[in-house]
């Protein structure tokens, strides 16, 4: 369902129907982490511009963002709702992403931006 190359090229994210997040070393394509922390599909993988980290994202209410060379989750976002789209900030470690359907939005969606501490 989802795709993204690391801005270093040394890796590829896919995420898909069987819930898991995969990471690649996109020389070889070979696995090198699996992260099952998400329970539905994943719906979205994006790397962070420091390639250093990976969110992901499925119909759950919360972004997973994990350490790209430990597959350790770094940081778990609430997201209040399911998350449509998600972008990193170019030079920075702020994720911006959009929300549907959180409960007694005003809005059908929002944007929020999360700043990520190292």
């Amino acid at each position: 369902y989802s795709v993204d190359v690391s801005p270093d090229q040394r890796w590829i994210a896919t995420g898909g129907g069987d819930t898991f997040a995969g990471i690649l070393d996109a020389s070889s394509c070979a696995a090198a982490r699996s992260l099952a922390r998400l329970s539905s599909q994943v719906r979205m993988c994006r790397f962070s511009p420091d390639s250093a980290f990976l969110a992901t994202s499925s119909e759950e209410r919360a972004i997973d963002i994990a350490d790209v060379l430990t597959g350790e989750q770094a940081h778990s976002v609430p997201a209040g709702g399911t998350v449509t789209a998600m972008a990193w900030h170019p030079k920075a470690l702020a994720l911006c992403y959009a929300v549907r359907g959180g409960k007694g939005d005003a809005f059908p969606v929002q944007v929020k931006v999360m700043r990520v501490a190292n």
